[in-house]
């Protein structure tokens, strides 16, 4: 999907989405972190394309840990995402999005007690 997304300007410069990456970086400077979500948006809706051809049942879960971008998790609970949440931190995040708590899964391991408790509370 992203081949169809990147290009080229005249000058040699690569662009996602008709967008300029050199200059977004003479801009803001660098590192620079850019996100399209468009692009995030397409790429959900085509796993989730394939999976109801295979699994009556499922959900899509986002590893917060990959990226923490308010705004991610924003837009993947609008589609119908859960999360894969690995300390306190991602849990709150998670919930701060509006990701349903039915929706979260905690994971990983060095838990804290007060993260297991809280885990435990809400059924996750």
């Amino acid at each position: 999907m992203m081949g169809e997304y990147m290009d080229k300007t005249d000058t040699n410069h690569r662009k996602i989405c008709d967008v300029d990456m050199v200059k977004l970086a003479e801009k803001y400077g660098t590192p620079l972190y850019v996100l399209f979500e468009e692009l995030i948006e397409g790429n959900y809706k085509q796993y989730q394309t394939a999976l109801e051809e295979v699994y009556e049942n499922h959900l899509i879960c986002y590893a917060v840990k990959a990226n923490t971008t308010f705004a991610i998790l924003k837009l993947l609970c609008e589609l119908g995402a859960g999360a894969d949440v690995a300390s306190e931190h991602e849990l709150q995040f998670t919930l701060d999005s509006g990701i349903q708590p039915a929706k979260i899964r905690a994971n990983g391991n060095c838990k804290s007690e007060q993260y297991l408790e809280e885990c435990i509370r809400r059924e996750y």
